[in-house]
């Protein structure tokens, strides 16, 4: 019967028992700045000079004194008869006895050590050599100061910035006192002497004026003679415009050197409202009083429904109430710009329907005031033949009602024949 031996247990490392190899230690940096850090390579030491050394070690060479060295020619004494001098010190005095050997120059000669060869060395920097001291410098400053006199300023100090900014100040200050004289001086020399009135040229912009040529110089007052500049010029458009009503607009342009020219434009009567007082005040398309006639006259616009407010022939009329004044001009110029005319009459009794007659035939209810340009230009595609497939003809006669819009936004428009 075979025995057999049971396995053996494997042994892992961490349960081994016997010596570990043991871990090399771990490199420790540190950062402390106090230690120093150490260099590569070989350590340059720093040279140092020092050159007060320098300078003493010249001057001590250069002030040195060489002694020479005296060479006696006589004969060495003989040496004793019983003493036996050993080899080497034979030697050494035969040596001897050639370095002496008496030269073929009977007298003393003096003989100078040789140096060795010095190495030439840069010049030293002397800081307080190449100051000028003394006369030099003295001589320097009188020739910078001579310069400095020559130069315009030249010994003044800079300013501080509050003094140069005084100094500005007070040279504006200066400047603007002289400009203001010398102006004052050039307007009293052309108010006295020079342009003086020649010739007034009367024009105008548009049809012949109402006014003679001397009317409208008479009311000027400027003659002839008097200074170009010695009056205002709005203030003369402005008494020409209400002394002459039928004058619109007036312009005054001076002409050097001594030409005014005066243009206007004529005034066209084109409204007429009812008066507070009495009688009806006739009105230009800018809204000034031309005249106060009893009946309105014919070929202007009628306004039914305001009065107007102590109207005066050349003022600009006042309605009793400012909102149907802006009404009517809201109402003219919209129909002016889309061509919507001739308007004859504009009934202002009610605001809340505002109508105008159209042509004397066909009376146009726009109702108020708000979304006025949108009723015009839908009147006046209903109105003007052949521009919708429901425009009216040219003999039509009735009222026609814009004042309203449907759901969709668009206008709504109500046709009554015959009905004024």
């Amino acid at each position: 019967m075979a025995y057999s031996a049971p396995p053996h247990k494997p042994g892992y490392p961490k349960q081994a028992t016997g010596h570990r190899k043991s871990q090399p230690a771990r490199p420790v940096y540190t950062y402390n700045a106090d230690v120093a850090k150490q260099t590569r390579g070989k350590q340059v030491q720093p040279i140092v000079y020092d050159y007060d050394r320098m300078i003493a070690q010249e001057n001590q060479q250069k002030n040195s004194i060489d002694v020479p060295t005296f060479t006696n020619n006589a004969q060495p004494a003989a040496p004793a008869a019983d003493s036996t001098p050993p080899a080497g010190a034979q030697a050494q005095r035969k040596n001897a006895s050639a370095h002496n050997r008496p030269r073929p120059v009977s007298e003393n000669v003096f003989e100078i050590p040789l140096r060795e060869p010095q190495r030439p060395h840069a010049e030293l920097y002397d800081q307080q050599a190449r100051k000028k001291t003394g006369p030099e410098r003295q001589q320097r400053r009188e020739k910078t100061t001579a310069k400095e006199k020559k130069k315009p300023g030249g010994n003044k100090r800079p300013a501080a910035p509050g003094q140069a900014r005084r100094r500005r100040v007070r040279r504006a200050i200066a400047a603007g006192v002289l400009a203001a004289v010398l102006l004052t001086a050039g307007i009293f020399i052309s108010a006295v002497v020079l342009f003086k009135i020649k010739t007034v040229t009367i024009e105008s912009t548009g049809e012949a004026l109402m006014y003679e040529n001397n009317q409208i110089l008479a009311v000027f007052g400027h003659p002839v003679g008097e200074n170009l500049f010695g009056f205002s010029t709005r203030e003369a458009q402005k008494n020409i415009e209400q002394a002459l009503p039928y004058l619109e607009q007036v312009r005054i342009k001076r002409r050097l050197p001594d030409e005014i020219i005066l243009s206007a434009s004529p005034a066209v009567e084109s409204y007429a409202v009812a008066s507070e007082s009495a009688g009806w005040a006739v009105l230009s398309a800018y809204g000034k009083v031309l005249r106060v006639a009893e009946e309105p006259p014919q070929g202007v616009v009628r306004i039914d429904g305001a009065q107007a407010k102590e109207p005066q022939p050349g003022q600009p009329v006042s309605f009793t109430e400012a909102d149907k004044l802006e009404a009517i001009q809201l109402i003219f110029d919209t129909a002016a710009k889309q061509g919507l005319g001739p308007i004859g009459q504009i009934d202002l009794s009610n605001m809340m329907e505002i109508s105008v007659l159209y042509q004397d035939r066909i009376r146009i209810i726009l109702g108020t005031v708000n979304d006025m340009q949108y009723k015009i230009e839908w009147a006046w595609r209903l109105v003007t033949p052949e521009q919708t497939e429901n425009s009216l003809g040219a003999e039509e006669r009735g009222t026609l009602d814009v004042s309203s819009r449907g759901n969709d936004g668009l206008g709504r428009a109500r046709w009554r024949a015959g009905v004024l």
